[in-house]
């Protein structure tokens, strides 16, 4: 698959990369995780947990969201990429859904996940989502899109940030009502335009309610600043690893 984020959201020399990429390759119990987007150096941390406690399987789904919204002149607002190989990784498209490469060029986390499926050595696959959700009817779409692929053998990959504010009190309230509402299985949709939460993923998080019991934080970094609870953040920007669960 050609990149194009390399030497800007992460490192191509593998001495550097190696750094920031220290992997657990036993096997994970959580079949749905919540991982940030932004440089690997910011939230390496996230990632290596992350992926740590996935439960390893034979087939990943990812999905994210596309911070440009929906394209102008598409009906659709849920795109896959072509199929292809990568070392160890198959790169599989969603059926019946809309083939886009372009969108490689502005959605760079998809990358930083191919790395680290790379760096585990096992053979996969992993069926690639982006969204631009914007309508309740679409939001079924998805969600009936991602029960059809759950089995034992395969485990999701979400990329979200829990909060879309610059400003670090409203940044650490609307995350702590997304945390919340992700705990309690609140519909989103009414929270987000009471400015209550605020986060790209929100559609996505709606499509997966009610899918799993739990949900939880598993950690918070920012840079150097590695902590579990979210009112020990002190930094501007919040990147959060959460996790789904039965």
């Amino acid at each position: 698959m050609k990149t194009h984020f390399e030497d800007i959201f992460y490192p191509t020399a593998e001495e550097e990369l190696n750094k920031l990429c220290n992997l657990d390759d036993s096997d994970g119990s959580y079949k749905a995780i919540i991982l940030p987007h932004a440089s690997l150096e910011n939230v390496n941390y996230l990632y290596n947990e992350g992926f740590s406690k996935l439960k390893k399987v034979k087939r990943y789904v990812f999905i994210a969201p596309m911070h440009n919204g929906k394209y102008p002149l598409s009906s659709t607002s849920l795109f896959t990429l072509s199929s292809s190989i990568d070392d160890n990784v198959k790169i599989t498209s969603a059926a019946n859904i809309t083939i886009d490469d372009s969108i490689l060029e502005e959605e760079y986390s998809f990358e930083l996940v191919l790395l680290y499926l790379k760096k585990l050595k096992r053979v996969c696959e992993i069926i690639p989502i982006f969204t631009a959700l914007e309508v309740s009817d679409e939001i079924k779409k998805l969600k009936k899109l991602i029960s059809s692929f759950s089995d034992d053998d395969t485990s999701f990959i979400i990329s979200s940030n829990f909060s879309l504010s610059s400003s670090n009190d409203k940044a650490i309230m609307c995350a702590k009502n997304l945390i919340n509402a992700l705990k309690d299985n609140t519909p989103l949709l009414e929270e987000e335009k009471k400015g209550n939460i605020s986060s790209c993923g929100i559609k996505i998080f709606e499509a997966f309610r009610n899918k799993y019991k739990n949900f939880d934080v598993l950690a918070i970094q920012d840079k150097d600043q590695i902590v579990k609870e979210i009112d020990d953040c002190k930094g501007n920007v919040i990147h959060l690893l959460g996790a789904y669960y039965d």
